[in-house]
Protein backbone atom coordinates (compact mmCIF):
# COMPACT_ATOMS: atom_id res chain seq x y z
CA UNK A 1 0.00 0.00 0.00
CA UNK A 2 2.56 2.31 1.09
CA UNK A 3 4.17 2.07 -2.44
CA UNK A 4 1.14 2.32 -3.95
CA UNK A 5 0.30 5.22 -2.16
CA UNK A 6 3.82 6.53 -3.03
CA UNK A 7 3.62 5.98 -6.73
CA UNK A 8 -0.37 7.69 -6.32
CA UNK A 9 1.41 10.53 -4.49
CA UNK A 10 4.47 10.83 -7.12
CA UNK A 11 1.64 10.24 -10.35
CA UNK A 12 -0.54 12.85 -8.61
CA UNK A 13 2.18 15.25 -8.21
CA UNK A 14 3.12 14.77 -11.91
CA UNK A 15 -0.32 15.18 -12.44
CA UNK A 16 -0.61 18.30 -10.88
CA UNK A 17 2.55 19.49 -12.33
CA UNK A 18 1.07 18.63 -15.53
CA UNK A 19 -1.96 20.53 -14.69
CA UNK A 20 0.07 23.61 -13.65
CA UNK A 21 2.15 23.20 -16.88
CA UNK A 22 -1.35 22.95 -18.61
CA UNK A 23 -2.46 25.79 -16.54
CA UNK A 24 0.48 28.12 -17.60
CA UNK A 25 0.40 26.90 -21.37
CA UNK A 26 -3.55 27.67 -21.49
CA UNK A 27 -2.36 31.23 -19.46
CA UNK A 28 -0.07 31.81 -22.10
CA UNK A 29 -2.52 30.34 -25.26
CA UNK A 30 -4.88 32.61 -24.20
CA UNK A 31 -2.60 35.76 -23.62
CA UNK A 32 -1.80 34.79 -26.98
CA UNK A 33 -5.57 35.01 -28.50
CA UNK A 34 -6.19 38.41 -26.72
CA UNK A 35 -3.37 39.48 -28.49
CA UNK A 36 -4.30 38.01 -31.76
CA UNK A 37 -7.43 39.51 -31.21
CA UNK A 38 -6.26 42.81 -30.22
CA UNK A 39 -4.00 42.25 -33.72
CA UNK A 40 -7.00 41.35 -35.77
CA UNK A 41 -9.04 44.55 -34.28
CA UNK A 42 -6.16 46.83 -35.44
CA UNK A 43 -5.94 44.77 -39.02
CA UNK A 44 -9.65 45.49 -39.63
CA UNK A 45 -9.47 48.68 -38.33
CA UNK A 46 -6.45 49.60 -41.08
CA UNK A 47 -8.37 47.73 -43.35
CA UNK A 48 -11.36 50.16 -43.04
CA UNK A 49 -9.36 52.85 -42.98
CA UNK A 50 -7.52 51.49 -46.55
CA UNK A 51 -10.75 51.06 -47.85
CA UNK A 52 -12.13 54.22 -46.72
CA UNK A 53 -8.85 55.64 -49.03
CA UNK A 54 -9.55 53.44 -51.57
CA UNK A 55 -12.80 54.73 -51.85
CA UNK A 56 -11.78 58.08 -51.58
CA UNK A 57 -8.93 57.60 -54.42
CA UNK A 58 -11.85 56.06 -56.68
CA UNK A 59 -13.91 59.20 -55.65
CA UNK A 60 -10.90 61.27 -56.55
CA UNK A 61 -9.80 59.77 -59.67
CA UNK A 62 -13.69 59.78 -60.80
CA UNK A 63 -13.78 63.54 -60.08
CA UNK A 64 -10.00 64.08 -62.06
CA UNK A 65 -11.83 61.64 -64.87
CA UNK A 66 -14.61 64.13 -65.29
CA UNK A 67 -12.45 67.25 -64.93
CA UNK A 68 -10.63 65.66 -67.64
CA UNK A 69 -13.68 65.11 -69.97
CA UNK A 70 -14.95 68.68 -68.99
CA UNK A 71 -11.19 69.94 -69.91
CA UNK A 72 -10.99 68.16 -73.40
CA UNK A 73 -14.66 69.51 -73.83
CA UNK A 74 -13.62 73.19 -73.12
CA UNK A 75 -11.01 72.93 -75.25
CA UNK A 76 -12.41 71.53 -78.37
CA UNK A 77 -15.24 74.37 -77.54
CA UNK A 78 -12.31 76.94 -77.54
CA UNK A 79 -11.15 75.17 -80.74
CA UNK A 80 -14.33 76.02 -82.36
CA UNK A 81 -14.82 79.63 -81.29
CA UNK A 82 -11.56 80.08 -82.40
CA UNK A 83 -12.22 79.02 -86.04
CA UNK A 84 -15.79 80.88 -85.73
CA UNK A 85 -13.63 83.92 -84.47
CA UNK A 86 -11.39 83.96 -87.45
CA UNK A 87 -14.22 83.08 -89.79
CA UNK A 88 -15.63 86.13 -88.54
CA UNK A 89 -12.44 88.10 -88.39
CA UNK A 90 -12.44 87.04 -92.27
CA UNK A 91 -15.60 87.97 -93.08
CA UNK A 92 -15.47 91.44 -91.44
CA UNK A 93 -12.37 92.34 -93.52
CA UNK A 94 -14.05 91.19 -96.48
CA UNK A 95 -17.09 93.06 -95.42
CA UNK A 96 -14.68 96.18 -94.82
CA UNK A 97 -13.39 95.62 -98.39
CA UNK A 98 -16.51 95.83 -100.09
CA UNK A 99 -17.83 98.68 -97.95
CA UNK A 100 -14.18 100.72 -99.33
CA UNK A 101 -14.88 100.00 -102.71
CA UNK A 102 -18.46 100.44 -102.40
CA UNK A 103 -17.88 104.15 -100.94
CA UNK A 104 -14.96 103.89 -104.33
CA UNK A 105 -16.99 103.45 -106.47
CA UNK A 106 -19.80 106.10 -105.57
CA UNK A 107 -17.37 108.48 -105.90
CA UNK A 108 -16.39 107.72 -109.14
CA UNK A 109 -20.14 107.85 -109.92
CA UNK A 110 -20.77 110.92 -108.50
CA UNK A 111 -17.67 112.42 -110.38
CA UNK A 112 -19.08 110.83 -113.74
CA UNK A 113 -22.30 111.90 -112.48
CA UNK A 114 -21.04 115.44 -112.25
CA UNK A 115 -19.03 115.73 -115.48
CA UNK A 116 -22.06 114.58 -117.38
CA UNK A 117 -23.51 117.17 -115.89
CA UNK A 118 -21.14 119.89 -116.46
CA UNK A 119 -21.18 118.23 -120.60
CA UNK A 120 -24.83 118.56 -120.46
CA UNK A 121 -24.96 122.44 -119.78
CA UNK A 122 -21.97 122.68 -122.02
CA UNK A 123 -23.98 121.20 -124.92
CA UNK A 124 -26.91 122.98 -123.60
CA UNK A 125 -25.15 126.49 -124.56
CA UNK A 126 -23.69 125.24 -127.72
CA UNK A 127 -27.10 123.97 -128.62
CA UNK A 128 -28.33 127.81 -127.45
CA UNK A 129 -25.40 128.83 -129.52
CA UNK A 130 -26.02 127.23 -132.38
CA UNK A 131 -29.79 128.05 -132.82
CA UNK A 132 -28.80 131.52 -132.13
CA UNK A 133 -26.08 131.83 -134.66
CA UNK A 134 -28.45 129.26 -137.20
CA UNK A 135 -31.55 132.02 -136.32
CA UNK A 136 -29.02 134.89 -137.38
CA UNK A 137 -27.87 133.11 -140.35
CA UNK A 138 -31.13 132.30 -141.50
CA UNK A 139 -32.21 135.98 -141.11
CA UNK A 140 -29.36 136.75 -142.92
CA UNK A 141 -30.53 134.58 -145.72
CA UNK A 142 -33.88 135.75 -145.72
CA UNK A 143 -32.87 139.56 -145.90
CA UNK A 144 -30.09 138.59 -148.66
CA UNK A 145 -33.44 137.05 -150.51
CA UNK A 146 -35.45 139.96 -150.05
CA UNK A 147 -32.64 142.41 -150.96
CA UNK A 148 -32.48 139.77 -154.02
CA UNK A 149 -35.72 140.36 -154.82
CA UNK A 150 -35.91 144.18 -154.58
CA UNK A 151 -33.19 144.38 -156.71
Amino acid sequence: LRGTAATDKAALASTAKALDDLSKTEKELRAQLTQSKQDLAQAQTRLKASQHNSDATKAELERADQAEAALRTAKANNEKLTKRLASLERSDASINEREANAAEAIEKARALQERAQTDMRKASELQQAARRDGAAELARALDARDLRRRL
